[in-house]
Formats: structure tokens, sequence, C-alpha cells
């Protein structure tokens, strides 16, 4: 099972309406809320299934979850703001 760990740190827009993840490299990221989601619980212990099957439980279209998922997920490790960590 692949665990994921989230990097850099998020900030809301000085307007209050928005959120932003800022990787290492002080690169920010505007973000929804959902993603944001996402990438908060990415601590190190969850792994990637375990995530998914939170929200398949959670959206109204199960069926798409894996594969959107896996793309925020490849997304956001290519903007340096989640790693995968060996198990």
């Amino acid at each position: 099972m692949l665990k994921l760990k989230r990097k850099g740190k998020a900030c809301l827009a000085l307007s209050g309406t928005g959120i932003y993840l800022v990787n290492e490299r002080n690169k920010f990221f505007g973000v929804h809320e959902t993603i944001a989601e996402l990438w908060k619980m990415c601590d190190g212990r969850v792994g990637l299934q375990e995530i998914v099957d939170e929200f398949m439980r959670s959206c109204g279209n199960p069926k798409s979850v894996p594969v959107d998922i896996y793309g925020i997920v490849n997304r956001l490790k290519e903007a340096g703001l989640l790693e995968v960590l060996p198990v």
C-alpha cells in the first residue's frame, strides 16, 4: 500500500476566500477546498486506497473517484506538494 506525505504548507488568501498550497520552493498553487482536504489527509500514515475509499463514501459519483484521486495525487507530486513513502 502506498503511503502519502504532504510537503509544504497551506495558507488562506488575504481575501480569506481562497486556499493556497505552497511547496518547499515557495511556489504558490491555488487549489479547491477538496484538493486541500485531500492534501491534509496525507500525513504519512494514510494510504492512497484509504483516501480513495474516504472520498468514495462522501462523493455522489463514486465510479470516477479513483481516477480523479490518482490524477490529483500525481499533480500534487509534480508540484512538490506530496511524496510517496516506501512501505
